[in-house]
């Protein structure tokens, strides 16, 4: 990752496109829409700068859900908070307060 981390409001916030594509999802930015799409398989999560709506699109159909914080633009790289996030992915997320340090883990391969 390029970009370290960043804690905002008690949330840790990483850079979407580092996180989304270490797991394999594709990002795409719409600069006009102010909207990060990411994709992978069946799989399709939009979010918005600047607001703490998110669509998802899947084989089970659409949502629209809300997350408790909104991405944000710094340095050039678009924000997104880890645990949310993460959660959509079905990643389990852990918090390290010793090390100040996120723990990702996928269930599926343990």
């Amino acid at each position: 990752m390029d970009t370290l981390p960043d804690i905002t409001d008690g949330r840790t916030m990483v850079p979407v496109r580092a996180i989304s594509e270490t797991i394999g999802y594709e990002v795409r930015y719409d600069p006009q829409r102010r909207s990060i799409h990411i994709v992978k398989d069946q799989v399709q999560l939009t979010l918005y700068v600047g607001q703490t709506v998110l669509e998802v699109k899947n084989d089970s159909g659409e949502q629209i859900k809300t997350m408790d914080v909104s991405p944000y633009i710094k340095n050039d790289r678009t924000y997104v908070p880890v645990r949310f996030f993460t959660e959509e992915f079905g990643l389990d997320v852990e918090w390290d307060g010793n090390t100040r340090s996120v723990i990702l883990r996928d269930p599926h391969t343990e």
